[in-house]
């Protein structure tokens, strides 16, 4: 009986990958912190609501302890991006931001109110190098996406932007345990992953041992377990299923406090979240009006039919309920309004994430939206027919000579391919993107389910074990993603897609 399988001729532990580090303009400014900050004022660390941001937090706090360096923290409310204090309330303070835009003119209030100010992040920021000095006071935007930075480290997450800004001034940073947060959020901010540097991160992720912060973090968000597979590892599966949704459901219910504490090393938060994010969700789309159209789907959601607990909340959710609709075959638009008819709140989910819709979106000026280029908030949209038809044809054209299908593997017994072919086949799909991963299609006939529970099933197909955390999946129809976990192949039941 096979619960996954070491291969014949295969490492058990993945190589280490050296990573090309990167010397962005402007990071001579953390190695000479105590002489351009005030003496007199804490460091103000300005958390970005999601998981990179959150290590991208992480990372500056862990700095300032090196230096010795006082310092206080905030996160926005709401899930919402950007720098959204008052500048003359933080007059004197020294700022470090982290993983969310500040344009020039907002870093120029900013130093004119007193407060020095460094920013590190990894969103589109314009094309000029943004650095500011009046009277002593200093700010300055260290960011990957400057068209004079090197092409080859646009792929990093804004974790990964801070970490190399630092490790240029202080190596002894550079750790096996930060190259593995790294990797988290190269897989929690879907960036792209498919070059040597980004496997490197991932290798260190993947082959870091359950100890230390590592461990710290597993633990914390794991639930109960109602089935005995020993103790889990930051892998793929675990981050897109049990650590993101846990995070991102407390940062929505605005837990901010309790999350940054988390992360931090209070060793708290509240993993049931997580259940009530599902049934929100399962709650705005019982609501929604969805109109499915020629290469858009759009879903309007009417706060007015709401409880009043719901309505508090639910504009946090709308990019989750846009994603919900991908199955639909198109990209998504998800709105929310408030009382009084107005648009509150809106998110696009692209139908393929390597896509960059927003600048061209944008520059249709159809809608003005801020963030990735196939996940972003939509500030502004004048949501009328004209206005939807012309985002649909703009959507369907960007997407259009794409490959949109799924690699399958046609397979009609698992105990053959369990062995090099279904390792090689695991191995790579831990360094793709979604859209590229190899699935397995089962053509045979020697099913049996092993043992189940209320939020699981354990197939033994031809005496491999496949796991199943989706009640409504047959392994004789839908497909199985063959993932490879130090050295072992494990088998995964995934919804079929309509592209196969």
């Amino acid at each position: 009986m096979l619960s996954g399988m070491e291969s014949r001729g295969v490492p058990k532990v993945l190589e280490p990958i050296e990573v090309k580090l990167h010397r962005f303009r402007g990071i001579e400014v953390l190695g000479k912190l105590n002489k351009i900050f005030r003496d007199d004022k804490p460091v103000l660390v300005y958390f970005d609501p999601d998981i990179d941001g959150l290590m991208s937090g992480l990372f500056v706090c862990k700095l300032m302890k090196m230096l010795n360096r006082e310092f206080v923290w905030y996160i926005n409310e709401n899930r919402k991006h950007g720098f959204l204090l008052n500048p003359k309330d933080l007059r004197g303070f020294n700022i470090i931001a982290v993983d969310f835009q500040i344009p020039v003119n907002l870093v120029t209030e900013i130093v004119e109110n007193g407060s020095n100010i460094v920013s590190i992040d990894h969103h589109l920021n314009g094309s000029d190098f943004i650095e500011v000095e009046r009277d002593g006071v200093y700010g300055v935007v260290i960011n990957n996406q400057y068209p004079f930075e090197e092409d080859d480290s646009r792929y990093l997450s804004g974790a990964g932007v801070v970490f190399e800004s630092i490790v240029g001034n202080f190596p002894e940073f550079n750790t096996m345990e930060n190259r593995a947060l790294v990797g988290l959020t190269l897989l929690s901010d879907v960036r792209d992953i498919e070059n040597r540097n980004a496997r490197g991160y991932l290798t260190d992720l993947y082959s870091h041992k359950c100890r230390g912060y590592i461990k710290y973090l597993i633990e914390s968000v794991s639930p109960d377990r109602d089935y005995g597979f020993g103790v889990p590892r930051l892998t793929r599966n675990f981050v897109d299923y049990t650590l993101s949704p846990v995070i991102n459901s407390c940062l929505r219910f605005n837990k901010g406090d309790m999350v940054v504490k988390f992360i931090l090393g209070s060793g708290y938060i509240d993993t049931g979240m997580r259940i009530l994010q599902r049934e929100l969700v399962s709650r705005l789309k019982d609501l929604a009006e969805v109109v499915v159209g020629n290469g858009i789907t759009f879903i309007l959601v009417d706060k007015s039919k709401l409880s009043n607990e719901d309505a508090s909340v639910c504009s946090n959710f709308i990019g989750l309920v846009a994603s919900e609709y991908l199955s639909t075959g198109n990209s998504c638009i998800a709105m929310v309004d408030n009382e009084n008819g107005e648009l509150e709140r809106a998110s696009f989910r692209g139908k393929v994430n390597s896509v960059n819709y927003i600048d061209c979106l944008n520059a249709s000026e159809l809608l003005y939206g801020e963030g990735h280029g196939s996940a972003f908030g939509v500030l502004e949209i004048n949501p009328t027919k004209r206005v939807f038809k012309g985002i649909g044809r703009i959507c369907h054209e960007l997407e259009e000579d794409v490959d949109t299908s799924v690699n399958v593997v046609h397979v009609k017994n698992m105990s053959m391919f369990v062995g090099v072919k279904g390792y090689r086949v695991g191995l790579e799909n831990i360094f793709c993107l979604s859209q590229n991963m190899t699935y397995v299609k089962y053509d045979g006939d020697n099913v049996v389910k092993r043992r189940f529970g209320v939020k699981y099933t354990e197939y033994m197909i031809d005496d491999v074990s496949v796991m199943c955390f989706d009640l409504d999946l047959d392994p004789r129809k839908d497909l199985i993603l063959p993932v490879v976990d130090r050295g072992v192949v494990y088998f995964y039941l995934r919804k079929k897609s309509s592209e196969t």
